[in-house]
């Protein structure tokens, strides 16, 4: 039995998903995590979701993005304590779920400089943005996907004014603030296993380079100091699914954000005969076949 464990059962990715696991003869269930009662009866861990219990499954994916929390880690210690096959390390989805987070946790890898702030702290710091960053800054909410939650403010009084309006909804609002790169070059890398598949994004009409925001997609031919930045990613983190975002300038290569659960549906317009779910249940048979060996 095959978990995917996300944050809706509809949708392009959970389609196929489904009929990669199903291919390969396995059962498949959508387990949306706050649905999933758990529950310890006479010291054994038990399973229902939606009135019926669950046995615990051969294989579970992790694919809930921004939306990944502690309550995960929880369910993904037990799971992986009880020989439950799984190529995503949810310490690191945590990791990546929360922008800020992740910038301030990774050392190795050349990233934007950014200031983490709430709605309420902008004015009484608005001379230390102008000297850390200054303008114009990009506003990233902590949490997002799919280029929302994200602002090029030009100068200090599109800041203040996009600010005051977050703070009339939630003063706690947690977001950073980035200083703005006009890039040359925006990727995304796509990491499943051993295999790595880079695409190209445009946009004429935004700074925001994402599938859903109206980019022009296309494959990218990395060169060997792409490829090593990579290598890097990829020694520092353990995940073995990975959506990796770099921007180019010049000779110098930014990280900007690595997602536990990137989309694929963009990816896949752009290599017509590839399935990243395919190749995603692929690596967990793989992996299945390795421990088995292991073992």
């Amino acid at each position: 039995m095959f978990w995917l464990i996300t944050q809706t059962s509809k949708g392009y990715e959970i389609n196929k998903f489904k009929s990669s696991v199903e291919a390969k003869g396995w059962g498949f269930k959508v387990i949306e995590l706050e649905k999933l009662i758990v529950s310890v009866i006479n010291n054994q861990i038990l399973f229902d979701y939606q009135g019926i219990e669950l046995n615990k499954p051969d294989y579970a994916l992790f694919w809930r993005g921004c939306k990944t929390s502690n309550l995960e880690a929880q369910l993904y210690n037990y799971l992986k304590g009880h020989s439950t096959v799984i190529l995503n390390q949810v310490n690191e989805s945590v990791l990546f779920s929360n922008k800020f987070n992740f910038l301030i946790n990774n050392y190795q890898l050349q990233t934007i400089d950014s200031i983490k702030l709430r709605a309420n702290q902008v004015i009484s710091n608005i001379n230390i943005i102008e000297k850390r960053l200054g303008y114009p800054v990009v506003l990233k909410s902590d949490i997002g996907s799919g280029g929302q939650g994200i602002y090029k403010l030009n100068n200090q009084i599109d800041l203040l004014a996009l600010v005051e309006n977050i703070d009339l909804l939630d003063s706690n609002y947690h977001f950073h603030l980035q200083k703005y790169i006009e890039y040359e070059t925006d990727i995304r890398v796509y990491v499943v296993g051993g295999k790595r598949y880079f695409m190209k994004r445009e946009n004429d009409q935004s700074f925001k380079a994402n599938y859903f925001q109206g980019a022009q997609l296309s494959k990218y031919q990395s060169s060997l100091e792409i490829e090593q930045f990579v290598d890097k990613i990829c020694q520092q983190f353990k995940s073995k699914i990975l959506g990796i975002d770099l921007l180019i300038v010049g000779t110098e290569i930014y990280l900007t954000e690595i997602n536990s659960a990137p989309g694929f549906k963009g990816i896949e317009t752009v290599y017509e005969d590839l399935n990243i779910a395919k190749v995603i249940i692929e690596e967990f048979d793989a992996q299945n076949k390795r421990n088995r060996n292991f073992n």
